[in-house]
């Protein structure tokens, strides 16, 4: 049988006039269009999130590419289709040929060369075998499709199209820099339609900068958040989005149905899933920040969840997390989030996902605390830290449905807020279930506990006489219940109040108490912590014979068991010495090697305390400049670490004293500098400092390099600015290799920071 071969299209005819233009996208078009144009290329999809921008993308690697076909490119759009079995009738339909299936329609195709363009391929997903079989019979046909999910054809290639990129938090706001974002410029571009005079000035760049935010870089929503701008000021707008999904309708008359409400575009795609898929995306809502498998696993209660999760990765509604981490990440757009959070919201799970995320995080937390103080300690900081928006997240919810688990979770963070900060946030939550009667519903051991972590974080947030309330019930319950391991706690939190409010001699009975209870217990290591605080006690008694002794035997038993992290307190006692005796510069060297072990375990707590110290022996030694220097990095870090009173009297007394010895413009020079100053660099160059590091070397940088190191800054991986500028990986490290040796920096961290600082 004969098919009548239809006139050439040309690919010209066959395309429709975009009225906006594509920005951003350069080099994803580059990139698509060079993988379609690959010999071995028959079928390339393009994926990403509803809104994202796939259409326009194709659109424009289409006009790009339809000249090498010798018949051009032909467009299907299969939005108005929902049934699979219709999907290469409607391609046959488009091209006018008469054809129902693979088998009527191949024989059509077979000779012509065309690049068949196929649309919102995603509700019709079902029919990509027949599309592999129509491929497999037509050797110069390709496609090129658009759908948020993997067709999963053998030899199909995936472009993966991203959201825009956005301003970072935090980042300057300087309108030129902010406005040079993509997905800022995709919103005036779509704000001048409202308003033709509109641009990113000082007054509104703040508000644009977070909207383009909170709307995760997506084209689709930015347009949408635009459609008020003739009544309201982006500041108004900005107060809309919250929730954003509800606000985001009223678009454009001639953009697509599905595309006239953000809620509509990613509805689409919800519903496309299965029960199970479904309910399993609902569950994910719970999550804050990202999530890696083993927390869907437990949150879901389904140890097969792996299956689910792929096929919502597949249909682009759950994202792969390109921020390395031990084990793979994933995350939603926020705008999806608020979906599944409202879809969530109204179903029958909503309590048994939110209280098992909640438990999930205690015993997260939990684990982690048991593991401090030992040579593990560092995994479990680490994936606290990673986590820290997912059991922030549970602590509001517990704070309004479960005062229990909430106070259970507080209490197992304490720890984490008092190395890592800031305490004040611990502190705030302690109070907040405390004071909501939690430890009134709680068991003894449980109220005791978590007395006991109130009370340190009390004390180290400036409330004295609050810590001593909760530190002596606390006290008062592990003695009734003869629990000597936790009162040794107890009383070791209680040596420490004791020091920060001056009261030597209960400082010292204390710390014996703590001591003496270690040792019973067999805990070296809580031995070795106590001795540093008995130490400590007898040098501000007058014994330092003892306080040596007991710093020695605390580092001692560290190097025994092979734990490293605590040896700072012993270090920095043995520094305190050598002060008092009239040595600063053995105790510059005593307190700079405590501060490095501080900040090679993360004790960030330490290094406010130490630091101050470490200023007075350089101020002592002659070295003022250096001082004022170390002065500034403590000012970044207090402040990082929640605006602690730690010795805080201390650097007061100790900037008075540089202040002395330096004319005012030497002393603000230094001191803006080691503020400004990375704290892995400071640490490393042992708080060394010359004048010389006001200048910034970053302008000396090649175009390529600034372009690498602004993407650095940015948080993107080597691989990421690899594939964001198409180099290879190996082309990116020698170029950082190279940057780093002009900044005179080791570190991504210190360059990044460098960048950012000449930014300002």
């Amino acid at each position: 049988m004969s098919h009548p071969r239809p006139a050439a299209t040309s690919g010209a005819s066959a395309l429709t006039t975009a009225l906006s233009p594509l920005t951003g996208r350069a080099r994803d078009v580059d990139m698509a269009s060079a993988q379609l144009s690959r010999p071995d290329t028959r079928l390339l999809t393009l994926t990403g999130p509803g809104g994202v921008g796939k259409t326009r993308l194709a659109l424009e690697v289409t006009r790009r590419c339809a000249e090498r076909f010798e018949e051009g490119a032909h467009i299907v759009d299969f939005s108005g289709v929902d049934d699979p079995r219709l999907v290469l009738g409607e391609i046959a339909r488009s091209l006018g040929v008469r054809a129902t299936g693979a088998r009527d329609l191949a024989p059509a195709l077979r000779e012509r060369d065309l690049l068949l363009v196929l649309d919102n391929l995603e509700q019709v997903s079902a029919a990509a075998a027949e599309l592999g079989l129509l491929l497999s019979q037509c050797p110069d046909l390709k496609m090129l499709g658009t759908s948020r999910v993997r067709l999963r054809l053998r030899g199909e290639r995936v472009h993966v199209v991203a959201p825009l990129p956005v301003p970072p938090q935090g980042g300057p706001l300087d309108a030129e820099v902010v406005a040079g974002y993509a997905s800022v410029q995709v919103f005036v571009h779509a704000a001048r339609g409202v308003d033709p005079g509109f641009s990113v000035d000082a007054v509104n760049v703040g508000a644009v900068a977070e909207i383009c935010r909170r709307l995760d870089g997506l084209p689709l929503a930015l347009e949408l958040a635009t459609a008020r701008l003739g009544v309201l000021t982006p500041s108004a707008v900005l107060g809309l989005l919250a929730p954003s999904l509800p606000a985001l309708v009223g678009g454009s008359v001639d953009a697509p149905l599905r595309h006239r409400s953000l809620r509509t575009a990613i509805e689409g795609s919800y519903r496309l899933l299965a029960t199970d898929e479904q309910q399993l995306f609902r569950c994910l809502a719970a999550f804050r920040g990202g999530f890696a498998m083993d927390a869907v696993q437990r949150v879901s209660g389904d140890p097969d969840a792996v299956d689910q999760l792929a096929k919502l990765v597949d249909a682009s509604l759950v994202g792969r997390d390109p921020s390395p981490a031990a084990a793979p990440r994933f995350r939603m757009l926020e705008t999806i989030r608020e979906f599944a959070d409202h879809e969530l919201e109204m179903s029958s799970e909503r309590d048994t996902v939110r209280r098992s995320h909640a438990l999930w995080c205690a015993e997260l937390a939990e684990v982690a605390r048991a593991a401090s103080y030992t040579p593990a300690e560092g995994e479990g900081l680490g994936r606290l830290s990673l986590e820290r928006a997912n059991w922030t997240a549970a602590l509001g919810w517990c704070a309004d449905r479960d005062q229990a688990t909430g106070l259970r979770l507080t209490t197992a963070l304490a720890w984490f807020f008092v190395t890592q900060g800031p305490v004040h946030e611990g502190d705030q939550w302690a109070r907040r279930f405390l004071g909501a009667g939690a430890a009134s519903i709680v068991e003894d051991v449980v109220r005791a506990d978590a007395l006991a972590e109130a009370g340190l974080l009390a004390c180290l947030s400036g409330h004295p006489a609050r810590a001593g309330a909760l530190l002596e019930e606390s006290t008062g319950l592990w003695r009734a219940l003869a629990n000597d391991r936790p009162l040794a706690t107890a009383r070791g939190y209680a040596s420490t109040l004791a020091f920060a409010v001056g009261d030597w001699p209960r400082a010292l009975s204390a710390a014996e108490e703590a001591l003496r209870l270690a040792r019973s217990c067999g805990d070296q290591i809580a031995t070795a912590i106590f001795l540093y605080s008995f130490g400590q006690a007898n040098a501000v008694t007058g014994r330092p014979d003892l306080a040596l002794a007991a710093f020695e035997e605390s580092l001692e038993l560290l190097d025994a068991v092979g734990f490293d992290r605590p040896k700072c307190w012993p270090l920095g006692g043995l520094g305190d010495l050598r002060m008092a005796g009239g040595d600063p510069r053995a105790a510059v060297a005593l307190y700079a090697r405590s501060l490095r072990v501080a900040h090679r375990h993360g004790s960030m707590m330490t290094m406010v305390s130490d630091l101050p110290k470490l200023a007075s022996a350089l101020v002592a030694h002659t070295e003022p400049e250096r001082a004022a220097f170390v002065l500034g990095v403590t000012d970044t870090l207090r402040t990082a670490m929640g605006g602690t009173t730690i010795s805080a009297q201390l650097g007061e007394s100790v900037a008075a004293l540089v202040h002395k010895a330096l004319p005012p413009e030497k002393y603000e020079a230094a001191w803006q500098a080691g503020r400004a100053r990375a704290l892995e660099e400071a640490v490393s160059d042992d708080f060394r400092y010359s004048p010389s590091e006001l200048a910034s070397p970053v302008k000396e940088l090649t175009p390529r390099e600034q372009e690498i190191l602004g993407l650095v800054a940015q948080g993107l991986t080597d691989q990421a600015v690899a594939t964001t500028l198409i180099i290879s990986v190996h082309t990116v490290k020698q170029h950082l290799t190279n940057i780093f040796r002009k900044l005179g920096v080791r570190t991504r961290t210190a360059a990044a920071h460098s960048f950012l600082t000449n930014e300002r």
